[in-house]
């Protein structure tokens, strides 16, 4: 498992220069959960990515071009605090 998961690095990786955020607009590699890397044109794509898939609701395992299914975002602070009516939204969606 990776020490520092989701940890953003140029490539070829090399120490980053303080102050300087060229280096995220050119090759970068995205350390995920597991020792699993993505590798990404730049930090910016990547967002892309990963912002496309949440706005959409699907799942896009990294690396690969079919989804993994349907998605949904819930808020831990709906869980908390309201969690029986979170309970029956997501038994309504068919996920109970």
């Amino acid at each position: 498992m990776s020490e520092k998961p989701y940890e953003v690095y140029p490539l070829p990786r090399k120490r980053r220069k303080k102050y300087r955020l060229d280096w995220m607009f050119a090759k970068v590699e995205i350390d995920g959960h597991h020792g699993v890397a993505y590798v990404s044109d730049s930090l910016v794509d990547f967002w892309y990515d990963c912002i496309e898939g949440y706005l959409s609701g699907y799942l896009r395992p990294c690396g690969l071009d079919t989804f993994a299914g349907k998605v949904f975002v819930v808020k831990l602070e709906d869980l908390v605090g309201r969690p029986v009516k979170m309970l029956h939204h997501l038994e309504r969606l068919g996920l109970g």
